[in-house]
């Protein structure tokens, strides 16, 4: 809930924030990830597939994210979405 956005957004065009708004992204996906991975262990399989739904929603391109959902709607029982994550991932890795 603290990524709000991306840092200085009303500042497209500024080059020189581009690596700080990077890093930020990839902070809050990291956390992201970890507080996943606790909410799993806790038996919170509905909270971690959002959490981990709006992680991609941050970074679309980081594979462990969609092994994540694909593992949580596994466990929850909808294997058809699970495999339909593990395609958006298999085209994600392939670069379409």
């Amino acid at each position: 809930d603290l990524f709000r956005g991306e840092f200085l957004a009303d500042e497209p065009y500024a080059d020189w924030v581009e690596a700080e708004r990077a890093y930020l992204r990839a902070l809050a996906v990291r956390a992201g990830e970890r507080a996943g991975e606790l909410l799993e262990a806790m038996g919170q399989e509905k909270a971690s597939l959002s959490l981990y739904r709006r992680l991609i929603a941050i970074d679309p391109s980081d594979p462990y994210l969609y092994d994540r959902l694909a593992a949580v709607l596994r466990s929850m029982g909808f294997e058809a979405r699970a495999r339909e994550i593990e395609l958006r991932k298999q085209a994600l890795l392939a670069g379409e």
